[in-house]
């Protein structure tokens, strides 16, 4: 949750940026510039950063949760391996 805040936060800084201050640099006699930042490339920015941060932060819980679930079957099979041994000792018949 916080990455995906984090990326949300950045990305809308930057097109808020991008679109409140490239068009008063492109068109300085368009009085309307700044408003492209702030009701558009701003509010898309953000929405992406929510975006990519959501996918990243899924990406890693699903990839932590797998490495935990390996560990925890490693010390399952660590676990039941002797038990297995001496049950075969003891109920074998040759």
């Amino acid at each position: 949750m916080f990455t995906a805040l984090k990326w949300a936060a950045a990305l809308g800084l930057i097109g808020f940026i991008g679109g409140y201050v490239g068009p008063v640099i492109l068109t300085p006699e368009a009085n309307q510039g700044p408003l492209l930042g702030i009701f558009i490339t701003g509010p898309l920015g953000f929405l992406l950063g929510l975006v990519i941060g959501g996918s990243i932060a899924v990406t890693r819980f699903v990839r932590e949760r797998r490495c935990q679930m390996r560990r925890i079957n490693a010390r399952r099979r660590f676990l039941r391996a002797p038990a297995g041994a001496l049950h075969a000792k003891l109920t074998y018949k040759p």
